[in-house]
């Protein structure tokens, strides 16, 4: 007798989870995000730097995405610009950023960035004469 109700729980058992089906459904949802794009309107010229000197200038960024959304901009990785000498790559003028970092939201209208530069050759600095070129890296991604 014992056995015979171990057996009819079993065969309850097996024979309900055999024949039970289950089905589950559920929404899913999607929020497409537009591609960021980034634009420079105006490009940082130092022009002519003269020993002891030092030049501030001005590069304007524009960035559009969906609007609402959040952002993160970084200038350089977070650090220093440089400009480095065509004839002499041992020839650095360092570039301190007005900025390395921004965050916002992206409203209806382009997110506009101003990004100064300082520019500077002290008096003690022995640097080679001629033209200087460097490069800044913008990135910007959504939160």
């Amino acid at each position: 007798m014992r056995y015979k109700k171990l057996f009819l729980l079993i065969f309850l058992i097996f024979s309900t989870s055999i024949f039970s089906n289950e089905n589950l459904e559920f929404k899913v949802k999607l929020n497409l995000l537009s591609p960021l794009l980034l634009k420079v309107d105006k490009t940082m010229d130092f022009g002519v730097l003269k020993k002891g000197m030092s030049v501030e200038k001005e590069a304007l960024i524009v960035a559009t995405g969906n609007e609402g959304q959040g952002y993160k901009i970084t200038i350089n990785e977070g650090k220093e610009a440089q400009l480095v000498s065509e004839n002499n790559s041992d020839s650095i003028i360092p570039v301190k950023l007005s900025f390395k970092e921004a965050r916002g939201i992206f409203t209806d209208k382009p997110e506009e960035f101003k990004l100064k530069g300082l520019a500077e050759y002290a008096n003690n600095a022995k640097l080679s004469s001629g033209k200087y070129t460097g490069d800044i890296t913008v990135r910007i991604c959504y939160n």
